[in-house]
């Protein structure tokens, strides 16, 4: 038996992967970003109808496969129920704060680290400016823990919690 008998022939070649694209530095102005707060946000059904028109602004940095930033500005006490993306993610607060459960509050200068886990926060009472930061990039999933029936009300009362002096 020959070499040339253990060389398969007539098999298709494997697929080459394509070249990466190659990055080049950029800089950005947020100013100069669009919003993509009103764009349509991949939520279906009764999760679409709960997030309609909560204002804010969304816009997007980078957008690679393996690193996604993101700049948002909410409303006081927008509420975000339990949730993940399935990416590890940093949260850094840029103005405002933000409530974890009402057992943590991340202000000016601090931010969050949740592995691919569920978490949940309201944006505090002056509102919250933050950059969100997922080692995947792409689009994003985005999987809730519970059925939008069981979730609390889309934005949390600060006048009122004051007023009473409770904590989300």
């Amino acid at each position: 038996m020959s070499a040339d008998n253990d060389v398969k022939r007539n098999e298709p070649a494997p697929p080459q992967k394509p070249a990466p694209r190659k990055l080049k530095p950029f800089f950005y102005n947020l100013a100069d970003l669009p919003d993509l707060s009103n764009a349509p946000n991949g939520f279906s059904g009764e999760i679409a109808k709960h997030f309609a028109n909560v204002g804010g602004v969304v816009k997007q940095i980078l957008n690679i496969p393996t690193l996604n930033v993101a700049y948002y500005k909410f409303e006081p006490g927008l509420r975000v129920p339990y949730h993940n993306h399935g990416t590890n993610q940093l949260t850094f607060v840029l103005k405002g704060s933000l409530y974890y459960g009402g057992k943590k509050v991340t202000g000016e200068g601090m931010g969050f680290f949740t592995p691919a886990q569920d978490y949940a926060w309201i944006a505090g009472p002056e509102g919250a400016e933050i950059l969100e930061i997922h080692d995947r990039g792409g689009r994003l999933e985005t999987a809730f823990r519970d059925q939008v029936e069981k979730w609390a009300p889309l934005f949390f009362d600060w006048k009122q919690a004051s007023d009473s002096e409770s904590e989300p």
